[in-house]
């Protein structure tokens, strides 16, 4: 029996380097740190199966994504500075259509070999390169003393 199949999952930044936007979207960082985790994981269980999946992280699309359609708590003042930078920030960010997002994702689904995760601008990249230059850098740095001291030596 043939199988075979696509999986496209949407992610963010906050699921795969450092969380951005602190204590008021702790709850959006760990869904998508859990979303890319998980498929990573379905991605090696379903590739014998001829099934490929994909993280597509779009970026700023010009949707209402923190606009007037979003559910908000009743805000804290001790979060008025954040909630603030948060959304001088967010005003700063460029945005493009979301309506050019559809073929970009079926470009990428539809290739012989898509990727596990692709990003959609260049900013993402250049993020995750400094975060993982940087958690490298602090695993090699630790990791060979606090192995040892674990380890009993």
């Amino acid at each position: 029996m043939v199988h075979h199949g696509r999986g496209c999952r949407t992610s963010a930044g906050a699921g795969r380097d450092r969380p951005r936007g602190g204590p008021l979207l702790v709850v959006y960082h760990a869904g998508k740190w859990g979303l890319e985790a998980f498929s990573e994981s379905l991605a090696q269980e379903v590739a014998g199966f001829g099934v490929k999946v994909t993280l597509v992280e779009p970026g700023s699309c010009g949707t209402d994504w923190g606009g007037a359609s979003a559910m908000r708590a009743e805000g804290k003042p001790a979060y008025q500075p954040v909630r603030q930078a948060m959304v001088s920030a967010a005003a700063d960010m460029p945005q493009y259509d979301p309506a050019h997002v559809g073929a970009a994702i079926l470009t990428v689904t539809d290739a012989a070999e898509p990727p596990l995760r692709v990003f959609f601008r260049s900013a993402p990249l250049a993020i995750s390169e400094q975060v993982y230059a940087s958690r490298l850098q602090t695993w090699r740095r630790y990791t060979a003393a606090i192995s040892a001291l674990a380890e009993g030596r």
